[in-house]
């Protein structure tokens, strides 16, 4: 809607009588106390990343949104699981880094367990990533399509004897790059994935250049850009299914938008 407003040249008071249902509707749908961490965050990071976009050269903007994320993540989650008012206030009144004192780290942990598992049993030579690139196909089709990563980790600790109360664990793109191929996959999926990033990103910059010098404008490619930002942190963290799910439906509402700036454009 804020595409079309613009390249139609609609006025500013029915551009936002225009804009109000939709912003309303999109703080409805995502916001952060009644939806998951990792799916707000694409929503939320994004925007603020397009908030503060003028200020991205210096530093200062990711590394606050950093800041206030990490303790906030925690404190909203509270929300979502909280029985009673009186639990969200024990929750937030504990610190949000408590987690991180925990000294419990999800990450660190995963990637030794995979490690285990390959040691074990072996690399998947590739069948967990085609489980991921798969999301689109129902399992009603493909019953035996791979699971996420952190289920099959969190499934196969199950058999050795474990007491698996959470099978909802996160494997790092490390370790989802070494299930798959070894010390080999780590190297060939980080030199893939990094310049896969590093393109996108010149083509970013440029963007963000224009915006600049001209706030009005709209660029698709800075939409499509500060929206997969959060994604990011998702494909890195885990899992490798997850992210590739949400980043390509969003990328289908990405291509939708173009197409309709080109309609309008065209008419």
């Amino acid at each position: 809607m804020v595409v079309y407003t613009k390249f139609a040249k609609v006025n500013d008071g029915r551009a936002a009588f225009y804009h109000s249902p939709v912003l309303l509707l999109a703080f409805f749908v995502n916001n952060p106390i009644s939806t998951p961490r990792y799916y707000a965050l694409n929503i939320i990071f994004g925007i603020c990343l397009l908030v503060l976009i003028k200020y991205l050269s210096t530093g200062w903007a990711p590394f606050s949104i950093l800041m206030v994320a990490l303790p906030g993540a925690q404190i909203v989650d509270a929300f979502r699981y909280a029985e009673s008012f009186s639990d969200v206030v024990r929750s937030v009144a504990l610190s949000p880094f408590s987690y991180i004192l925990s000294q419990t780290f999800d990450a660190h942990e995963n990637i030794s367990h995979t490690i285990h598992y390959t040691d074990e049993v072996g690399f998947e030579m590739g069948s967990q990533l085609i489980g991921g690139l798969s999301f689109f196909i129902p399992r009603t089709v493909w019953p035996n399509k791979p699971v996420g990563s952190g289920i099959f980790i969190s499934n196969w600790l199950g058999t050795q004897g474990h007491t698996v109360l959470n099978t909802n664990i996160g494997v790092p793109f490390l370790a989802e790059s070494y299930l798959n191929f070894g010390i080999l996959g780590i190297l060939g999926m980080g030199i893939l994935t990094g310049a896969g990033i590093q393109i996108f990103d010149r083509r970013l910059d440029i963007s963000i250049g224009r915006h600049v010098d001209n706030s009005d404008s709209v660029d698709l490619w800075l939409q499509l850009g500060v929206f997969s930002t959060g994604n990011l942190l998702l494909f890195f963290r885990g899992s490798f299914l997850s992210a590739t799910s949400y980043l390509s439906l969003f990328v289908l509402a990405w291509i939708s938008m173009v197409m309709l700036v080109e309609i309008v454009r065209w008419r």
